[in-house]
């Protein structure tokens, strides 16, 4: 393992164990600078991961690792489905976390690019809306976590996530012509 890649591997060993949510996130960014590294470029980034990390911040690495290898490539396709598990893993990892928010900005983060990935996705000829459709699952996932939690202080409750998970939402929802299911997010 490179040197780089090691001290890739450590910011996130730190955010994690430090509750930095912020550096979690650009961490897991494809639009960070990190993704320039040429290190980071792996054949099999989940053996290296499952070395570093304990599950399942592994598989969160590993999908990240495989997503920004894909978006250099241009195969949307790919990255799309290694930015879905991304997000998957990352919903649970949040869903876990009872009454602590601070892997809040990390979830926005990657749902977020989940909604870029798909509209790159869905440019490509033959696609059609699929890819923004099961993006939006994704993001109801992680908006139905947000607004189950109702035990916490207002200070770390997860509900400080609903208002940039129904941004995305919408801006799919416009996209797709999906518009009647906006009303439960307005009531929301």
């Amino acid at each position: 393992m490179t040197q780089s890649k090691i001290n890739y591997f450590n910011m996130i060993n730190n955010a994690w164990r430090n509750k930095a949510g912020e550096k979690l996130a650009d961490s897991l960014s494809y639009r960070h600078n990190h993704v320039l590294n040429p290190n980071l470029q792996v054949s099999n980034p989940e053996a290296e991961c499952s070395d570093f990390f304990h599950s399942p911040l592994d598989e969160v690495v590993a999908a990240h690792l495989r997503c920004i290898g894909d978006m250099k490539k241009r195969d949307y396709n790919s990255a799309y489905q290694h930015q879905t598990v991304l997000v998957q893993s990352l919903t649970k990892m949040f869903q876990g976390l009872r009454d602590e928010n601070w892997l809040l900005p990390a979830v926005n983060g990657v749902c977020l690019e989940l909604r870029m990935v798909a509209t790159y996705l869905m440019k490509q000829p033959g696609t059609g809306t699929k890819p923004l459709e099961k993006a939006a699952e994704c993001l109801m996932a992680c908006f139905r976590i947000c607004t189950a939690d109702n035990r916490t202080s207002e200070h770390d409750t997860k509900k400080w996530g609903m208002m940039s998970l129904v941004n995305q939402l919408f801006k799919v929802y416009f996209r797709i012509n999906k518009l009647h299911l906006m009303k439960p997010l307005i009531r929301a």
